[in-house]
């Protein structure tokens, strides 16, 4: 038989992180990628590329400490569960209970404007529309290892930041000239690669390419649509 997993409500399994403090050397070259200069611009670009590493750090460590897959989709099954039954006995409520609560609500000032008819009505829709949605997440999320979503953020994050600071379309390329190297090439990849180089080492530079990649296929099909 089955373990039951039990969903962990309220926690998030994971220290306080503080805020990184980007070195003088690092913030020179990256600022010299994107071609910055004085200390006002190099200043406002420190507080941007310091709030991303934090970002990354933090959402990374939730992702690798935080609850597991399995113990996420117990805790959607039972806002599922419990959304559903919510509903049903809405639904079901007789008339002079329905009259009751209409009463107890027409007393509070925020929900006179609404109506009781129009409020009960949403409440039921938001329900259900919540159940649905809980239940197909945890039945569409897999009990394995859960897909690791920060980077993705964070590349996007540098792409906008190049593209607004330097003007030009940020461009993605692993070519050397004579083959494919597995690694960023273009003046944007570099940057990217650059700043993981300090926030996070332990990102190897052939997954900053293939995620780059893929940004880059996303966002010009969007632009292409």
């Amino acid at each position: 038989m089955p373990r039951k997993i039990t969903p962990r409500w309220g926690e998030d399994g994971v220290v306080a992180i503080p805020r990184p403090q980007i070195p003088d050397e690092v913030l020179a070259d990256l600022a010299a990628r994107l071609g910055l200069t004085g200390p006002e611009n190099r200043l406002a670009l420190k507080d941007r590329l310091e709030e991303l590493a934090w970002r990354h750090r933090r959402w990374t460590q939730q992702d690798e400490d935080g609850p597991s897959r399995a113990v996420q989709n117990a805790a959607l099954s039972d806002v599922a569960d419990t959304s559903e039954a919510l509903t049903a006995m809405l639904a079901r409520l007789d008339a002079s209970s329905e009259g009751r609560l209409f009463d107890a609500l027409l007393m509070r000032p925020t929900e006179r404007r609404l109506g009781p008819v129009t409020w009960l009505d949403r409440l039921e829709d938001e329900l259900s529309h919540l159940a649905m949605i809980a239940r197909r997440l945890a039945a569409e999320a897999s009990p394995g290892p859960r897909p690791r979503t920060t980077l993705r953020w964070g590349i996007v994050q540098l792409i906008a930041l190049y593209e607004e600071i330097t003007g030009e379309r940020f461009t993605h390329s692993d070519h050397d000239g004579v083959a494919h190297t597995g690694e960023p090439r273009s003046a944007g990849g570099q940057f990217v690669r650059a700043f993981y180089a300090w926030a996070d080492p332990a990102v190897r530079p052939t997954t900053v390419n293939t995620l780059l990649a893929e940004a880059v296929r996303h966002r010009n099909a969007l632009r292409e649509t």
